[in-house]
C-alpha cells in the first residue's frame, strides 16, 4: 500500500478542496452526533418519566411507550456509536453514570429480630411528684434499640408496684446485660 503523502495531489488548489471537504463532512459528523447526543439524553429523561408513571393510573399504556422509546434509544445510541468511531472521536467516558442516592422508605421493623422483654415497676408518685400515682393495670411498650450495631426489639413492661418488688430494670442485649438500678 502506498503511503498517504503519495496519494495526495500535488496542487496546492486541489489540496485545499480536499481539505475543506473532509472538514465539511467532519462538522457535518458533529452536527449529527451532537444531534445524536441530544436525542439520547432527551430519550433517557422520558423514560425516566414512564417508569416513574408505570404503576399510576393507566400502566398498560405506559409500558408499551416505555418498550418503545428504549429501542429508540438503543437505535440512537447504536447510531452515535458508529459515527463517533467513523469520526474518530469517541466519548471519553461512555461508562454507566452512578444513579442518584434515594432516601429508602422505612416500613416496620421486620420479624425475625430478636425481641427482649423487661419487667419495670410502676412508678410510686405522680412525675409531677405532688400526688401519688394511680393503681392502674400493666402496660406494655415496644421499642427498638440500637446496641453494638444489632437492633433489639425491647418489650417494656410496667407493672403497678407493690412493696415487696425491687425497682430496678434490666435489659438484655445481644453481646451481655445492662443492669440499671
Amino acid at each position: 500500500m502506498p503511503p498517504v503523502a503519495d496519494m495526495l495531489p500535488d496542487d496546492i488548489d486541489a489540496l485545499r478542496a480536499a481539505l475543506a471537504a473532509k472538514r465539511a463532512g467532519r462538522r457535518e459528523a458533529e452536527a449529527r452526533a451532537s444531534g445524536a447526543e441530544a436525542m439520547v439524553a432527551h430519550l433517557k429523561l422520558l423514560i425516566a418519566k414512564l417508569k416513574h408513571d408505570r404503576f399510576g393510573a393507566s400502566p398498560e399504556r405506559g409500558r408499551k411507550l416505555l418498550d418503545q422509546m428504549e429501542l429508540e434509544l438503543e437505535e440512537l445510541e447504536a447510531a452515535a456509536s458508529e459515527d463517533a468511531t467513523v469520526t474518530g472521536t469517541a466519548a471519553a467516558d461512555t461508562g454507566p453514570r452512578p444513579a442518584s442516592r434515594r432516601r429508602p422508605v422505612r416500613g416496620p421493623l421486620p420479624a425475625h429480630l430478636p425481641r427482649e422483654r423487661a419487667m419495670t415497676p410502676a412508678p410510686s408518685a405522680c412525675p409531677c411528684s405532688v400526688s401519688p400515682a394511680r393503681n392502674s393495670s400493666a402496660t406494655c411498650r415496644l421499642n427498638a434499640a440500637l446496641w453494638d450495631r444489632c437492633f433489639v426489639m425491647a418489650s417494656i413492661l410496667r407493672k403497678p408496684s407493690n412493696e415487696g418488688q425491687t425497682k430496678s430494670l434490666i435489659l438484655s442485649t445481644p453481646r451481655g446485660a445492662l443492669h440499671r438500678e
